[in-house]
């Protein structure tokens, strides 16, 4: 694949539930800001399944500000269909049900189709995959046929989480499920596991790449998930997946996600490391819409708050 080529795959962006504190229009006017082209909107949050005007005015906030929308992060998880009886059911628990009525896929996908999401980010259940067993295993494998079904009748694709404690917790297990599912409409979202080395995450990304779409990107130290460091630190290990990426063709979103401390000015500095990063590898600005100079101003965002624009308070 040439550079020119290969810069057209990567589309740098952010998953929003990286600042949970800050509304959609905080979100958007970050990306703008930074370079970023891309949102992937969480559900728990920012755009909560079932709330379509949330998610009608997600969309219309990027539309606004030509940003695309990379996925619609649904936090929908395999186990809310596990202890229904019987056949697999879109339905909630019956009324009579003392348990907590599990959520329904069909508000899930409603919710994406209004946000005019891509493809919808769900979790392989609650178990890792030696811990699972084959009675749910095979209740998940026949949920991911039916929801792609229905999301497939929407042009929306099925993406697991590539996590621990799931189903998708290794490269193996990942393409076990995914084979059994064997469904075209069914893929994998894919991260690196911050205790691998980074060959190892490499070889990871390798071996899922055909059913890889978006990549979320982050450092994390030896603390884990609490212990948030600057993308800068994890350069060259970013480099190598996004060639690996870029390699392999398609377009993936490379999603910044969890930056040092929540702090929106963390944004800043790792936006520019990876948007560098792709500048740096392809040489163009084409591929990540740069702007043209430091000092260039970004637009203001269009905001739902009247007719003055929404801009982010200064860090």
């Amino acid at each position: 694949m040439t550079h020119e080529a290969a810069r057209e795959t990567l589309i740098p962006g952010l998953v929003s539930i990286t600042f949970r504190h800050l509304l959609p229009e905080e979100i958007v006017n970050l990306c703008v800001k930074n370079g970023l082209r891309s949102v992937e909107w969480g559900g728990d949050i920012h755009v909560p399944r079932g709330a379509l005007p949330r998610a009608r005015e997600a969309a219309r906030l990027c539309r606004a500000n030509g940003l695309d929308i990379a996925a619609y992060g649904s936090y929908y998880r395999f186990e809310d269909i596990l202890h229904l009886p019987g056949p697999l059911k879109d339905n909630p628990a019956p009324a009579h049900s003392a348990a907590p009525s599990p959520p329904r896929f069909a508000d899930v996908l409603e919710s994406a189709a209004a946000l005019g999401a891509p493809r919808i980010r769900v979790w392989a259940g609650v178990t890792g995959s030696e811990e699972t067993s084959p009675e749910s295993r095979s209740r998940i494998v026949q949920a991911a046929r039916h929801h792609a079904d229905s999301a497939g009748r929407r042009g929306i694709e099925l993406c697991f989480e590539y996590h621990g404690g799931t189903l998708t917790d290794t490269p193996d297990s990942t393409r076990g499920l995914l084979a059994d599912i064997d469904h075209p409409n069914v893929f994998t979202f894919w991260q690196p596991r911050h205790h691998l080395s980074t060959e190892e995450n490499a070889a990871a990304l390798r071996a899922l790449l055909p059913w890889v779409k978006n990549v979320h990107v982050f450092h994390w130290g030896p603390g884990g998930f609490t212990d948030r460091r600057a993308l800068e630190g994890c350069r060259e290990a970013i480099r190598s997946y996004c060639r690996i990426l870029a390699d392999g063709g398609g377009t993936h979103p490379v999603l910044l996600e969890f930056v040092k401390n929540d702090d929106p000015a963390s944004l800043n500095d790792d936006s520019a490391a990876l948007l560098g990063i792709i500048r740096e590898d392809y040489s163009s600005s084409r591929g990540c819409r740069l702007f043209s100079s430091a000092t260039e101003s970004p637009r203001p965002v269009a905001s739902s708050r009247g007719r003055y624009p929404f801009r982010a308070p200064r860090a």
